[in-house]
This record gives C-alpha cells, sequence and structure tokens, in this order.
C-alpha cells in the first residue's frame, strides 16, 4: 500500500504570518510508492521527496522525485495534443497587462525525475521498460526546460509486419519537454545481414532512414524487411 505525507516545516522557528497578504508556509511532501494516477491501463507510481516554500508572491518546489513503477499504456493521442496555430486569436485570454496580483504568485520549480526498474511503456508499436533521469526547471524569467535522457530499455518496435530489436533507444532532453531528440535504432537479422530503421532528429523535425550491415540498396532492405 502506498504512502504520501505531507508535512508542516517550521520557517525560522514558526510559521510567518504578519497578514493576510504577508504569509510564508513551508512543507515537506514525501512518499512510498503512492499510486498518483490511474486510468485505464495506465498506472503510475511515486515516491516524492519535495520541499514547498509558499508566499502569496511565491511558489518555490525543489527535490525528488521517483517512479519505482509505472504502466504506460498510449494507444492514441489525447484531442489536447494538438497545438494552436501561431495566427488564432483567443477571445478572453490573457492580454499581458494583468498585475502579479492579478496573475497570482510565480512558480520557481527545480526538481529530479528519477525513473526505476519497472517502469514500462507501450504505444506507438514500441514496447519496452524505461529507464533514466530527468531535470525539470521552471522560473518566472526562464520558460519550462527538461534536461536529461530516456532510454528504452529491452525495446521492440513493431514495423513491417515485424518485430524489430531497439538498440539504442534514447530520448534526450535540452528544453522544451515537447521537442525532445530522438536517436532509435530498430532491426532484425536475417541470415548474415542486418537490416533496420532509424530515427533520428527532433520530434518537430523527424527523419527515418533504412540501413543496414554490409550495406545494402534501399529495395534490398525493405524487401529483407518485410519477409
Amino acid at each position: 500500500i502506498g504512502r504520501l505525507d505531507i508535512v508542516m516545516v517550521p520557517v525560522d522557528g514558526g510559521l510567518t504570518l504578519n497578514s493576510f497578504a504577508d504569509w510564508d508556509i513551508e512543507m515537506a511532501i514525501r512518499g512510498d510508492q503512492f499510486n498518483a494516477y490511474a486510468l485505464d491501463s495506465t498506472q503510475v507510481y511515486v515516491s516524492p521527496d519535495l520541499a514547498l516554500r509558499l508566499s502569496p508572491r511565491n511558489i518555490d518546489v525543489t527535490g525528488d522525485v521517483l517512479l519505482p513503477r509505472a504502466d504506460f499504456v498510449i494507444k492514441s493521442l489525447p484531442a489536447s495534443t494538438v497545438n494552436v496555430s501561431d495566427d488564432e486569436i483567443v477571445i478572453g485570454g490573457e492580454t499581458g497587462l494583468e498585475s502579479r496580483e492579478q496573475q497570482g504568485p510565480a512558480l520557481s520549480a527545480d526538481v529530479n525525475l528519477l525513473l526505476g526498474d519497472q517502469v514500462m511503456f507501450q504505444g506507438f508499436n514500441i514496447q519496452g521498460r524505461l529507464a533514466g533521469q530527468l531535470r525539470l526547471r521552471e522560473a518566472e524569467a526562464m520558460p519550462q526546460r527538461v534536461e536529461g535522457s530516456i532510454e528504452i530499455v529491452d525495446g521492440t518496435y513493431s514495423a513491417y509486419g515485424q518485430e524489430l530489436t531497439i538498440d539504442p533507444g534514447q530520448l534526450s532532453f535540452n528544453g522544451p519537454a515537447e521537442n525532445p531528440s530522438l536517436n532509435v535504432r530498430a532491426y532484425r537479422t536475417v541470415g548474415e545481414n542486418l537490416v533496420g530503421v532509424h530515427l533520428g532528429g527532433t520530434v518537430e523535425t523527424l527523419s527515418s532512414n533504412l540501413y543496414s550491415a554490409p550495406a545494402l540498396p534501399q529495395t534490398e532492405i525493405l524487401s529483407l524487411l518485410v519477409t
């Protein structure tokens, strides 16, 4: 059974509360395999160790979040992932003229996301275990930023009617979370030939090409992949 604890921590000897508009609170969030998400076939368990400092002006979050085990099953992309056109006008949206009080407290975060050895992924014809570590940062003067890498371990990719072995399979982050760099090779061995497909670039500029060892014409590589 998972556990999640929220602990109040004294700030400079106690809670600072000079007025309803001037207060300062520290708290800690700690847990052990807490079931943070459960929907359909997707289950995510977390073991957080976070420190929060709250005030009317700022929310500061630091610490680590371990995913000891998870099952990510993605059958299709949700409609909310569709990008809004740059020339689309949003009626009633933020005008950029709001004061700090209207916008609410500024968020500052520096959190490490650690993947345990039981984090599984299934989606987009890929199946395997995920491993790695990410650093998530955000500040008032800095856009959200993700750094680190995630690897697909013991993975397979279903393509051309075959189960191809993934090695390597890596997603590298060094900026916005939605646009990581990919380096994925999926292959099979046919006789003395290794044939496969390579995915490279970023999510926004993704490219693919067939490869083989020894080198073969593209038509022959494709023929060996599908037979």
